[in-house]
This record gives structure tokens, C-alpha cells and sequence, in this order.
């Protein structure tokens, strides 16, 4: 069950701080990173950059970049916030090939996930 944990390690994810987060209950962390692969945002933001809606955008990337800083998922945040960033200033020009980026985060990261599962 916790192999993930050392798989998200390997990740560069900051999982020892995360777990201090979680009062260092790993049945909670995981159960946690589990949900996260159900999460909509991603596909909220995709739909939103579709219908070029920057209000809906930053909703949906300010949503998802909450979850994986509560999960401590660097991979993640190292794209999402930047993303958070641009879309509050009203840029939508570079979203796209950003969305693609953690598009393709995720699968690997749901890959982990399934991957790990028991």
C-alpha cells in the first residue's frame, strides 16, 4: 500500500513534508492520492481553453493547483503555478501547451497510482 509513496519520492515529490501535513497518517495521504485521480479540474481547464473561457480557466487550474500543493506534488506544481499565474493576469495564449504538459503528468501520475494499487 505504501509503495506509492516511494514511487512519488522518486517523483521528486515532497512526501515526507506532506505526510507532516497529513499528521503523518499515510492510510489518509494515499486515500487522498487515490481521489485525486477521479479530480475534473484538468478536463474543467481543457474546456474552458476550448471555449476560451479565461474566468472558468483560472477557476479550474487555481482548483487543481490547491489539490496537488495539499498532496505535495511537485511535478505538478511546478507547472500549475506559473499556469495559476498567467491566467489571473487574463493571459490564455500559453495555456494550451501547458494543459498538454500536465495532461500528460497525470496519465503518468494515474499510471503510479493503478500501478500501486492493493
Amino acid at each position: 500500500m505504501y509503495a506509492i509513496l516511494n514511487e512519488l519520492a522518486h517523483w521528486d515529490c515532497d512526501v515526507d513534508k506532506t505526510l507532516e501535513r497529513f499528521l503523518n497518517d499515510k492510510d489518509l495521504y494515499v486515500e487522498c492520492l487515490r481521489i485525486l485521480v477521479d479530480d475534473t479540474s484538468l478536463n474543467d481547464l481543457e474546456k474552458a481553453l476550448v471555449n476560451n473561457d479565461i474566468k472558468a480557466a483560472y477557476e479550474a487550474a487555481h482548483t487543481f493547483k490547491g489539490v496537488v500543493l495539499n498532496l505535495g506534488l511537485t511535478p505538478f506544481i511546478q507547472s500549475i503555478v506559473p499556469e495559476v499565474k498567467e491566467l489571473s493576469e487574463g493571459n490564455i495564449e500559453n495555456a494550451q501547451p501547458t494543459l498538454e504538459k500536465l495532461q500528460a503528468l497525470f496519465k503518468e501520475y494515474c499510471d503510479l497510482i493503478h500501478k500501486n494499487a492493493e
